[in-house]
């Protein structure tokens, strides 16, 4: 970071002045110019990273924390509860557990809650979480 660089921001790190606008895109430019980033752009890159990184590990049980921590997603006690039930069944058939035996009605019903679930997943994230086209900052 040069001289210039720090002084630039100190310019621009006061009081907001509607007179000074040309000054704030003046130096604005010369401090883009000179690689400055935003420090939203930073957060946004890393966070990006550790998203893509957890995703590569994440287990089943971890999925509705998962989506109420990182995505601020309300996932409701009766649907947590769903989730974690279908969770057990699968691992009891994946470990060959003769104990549990679906019905054809028990398959159904799980798809059709696990569907719902990912529908309103979907929503919340296109309302939420897609920026718009046209937003002006």
């Amino acid at each position: 970071m040069t001289l210039c660089y720090k002084n630039y921001r100190k310019k621009l790190n006061g009081a907001y002045d509607k007179n000074r606008i040309d000054r704030y895109k003046k130096y604005s430019k010369l401090l883009k110019e000179e690689g400055y980033v935003k420090p939203k752009t930073i957060l946004e890159v890393s966070l990006q990273k550790l998203l893509l990184e957890k995703l590569d590990s994440l287990k089943a049980n971890e999925i509705p924390t998962f989506l109420e921590e990182l995505f601020h997603f309300q996932i409701d006690q009766t649907t947590k509860d769903n989730f974690q039930n279908i969770r057990q069944n699968r691992n009891s058939i994946a470990h060959g557990d003769k104990k549990f035996t679906p019905t054809l009605n028990d398959v159904i019903k799980t798809n059709q809650q696990l569907k719902k679930l990912s529908t309103e997943i979907e929503n919340y994230i296109n309302a939420n979480l897609i920026p718009l086209n046209n937003y002006q900052e």
